[in-house]
């Protein structure tokens, strides 16, 4: 389980840790899933539907920059097991 740092619904086809690229899913599309946010993440966080973190807490990177753009986010699902190089 996780914190419900930004309370709301987040749907997407696919999950990515990826910005934006010129082709592929739109933004509605996107959950970033990350071990844990940082600012290079913010052009991800800008586009994605929704964050989900498997650290951190209400007052994390990811649950402040979500909370003030209106984004829902999840941190702290530890449980999740992230494993970067098989997410495209």
């Amino acid at each position: 389980m996780g914190i419900n740092a930004v309370p709301g619904a987040a749907v997407a086809k696919w999950f990515s840790r990826h910005k934006k690229r010129k082709s592929g899913p739109s933004a509605r599309e996107v959950i970033l899933v990350r071990r844990e946010t940082s600012p290079e993440d913010v052009g991800g966080m800008a586009v994605a539907q929704g964050i989900l973190t498997a650290t951190g807490g209400k007052t994390s990177h990811a649950a402040v920059v979500a909370r003030g753009w209106g984004k829902c986010c999840v941190v702290g699902a530890e449980k999740l097991d992230i494993d970067y190089r098989s997410l495209t």
